[in-house]
């Protein structure tokens, strides 16, 4: 193999994670980043943060843990904020993830018609 071939075999892929579950990003999230699948598997996570429905999810069955119960707009939008500053301030090196709150449906309400080309 040439030194081109070593150099592109070796670099490891950009991974790009979009979000938008309907209120389970409560307990996706949050299960991902402390785990370590995030900061070992992720890149760059965006997406839609509910919490206009809040969480009532209980805990599994079988061993009891999980569960959350987030009753209202504030309650849940408090836990979101929170989940992310504690996630941004890990101090390790190793977490690349970078997390972004991103409506990816707030085109609908901006106003602006489509470009008629791409509508065809």
């Amino acid at each position: 193999g040439s030194k081109n071939e070593t150099k592109f075999e070796s670099k490891r892929p950009t991974v790009v994670m979009k979000f938008d579950v309907e209120g389970y990003e409560y307990i996706l999230l949050p299960d991902l980043m402390f785990t370590g699948a995030m900061c070992s598997n992720i890149d760059y996570a965006f997406g839609e943060v509910h919490p206009w429905i809040g969480a009532e999810i209980p805990p599994e069955e079988k061993t009891g843990k999980g569960g959350l119960y987030l009753r209202s707009k504030p309650e849940a939008r408090k836990y979101w904020d929170d989940l992310l500053m504690a996630f941004r301030s890990l101090r390790s090196n190793d977490c690349r993830t970078k997390i972004e709150e991103l409506d990816d449906e707030s085109y609908l309400m901006d106003g602006m018609p489509l470009d008629p080309e791409i509508q065809k």
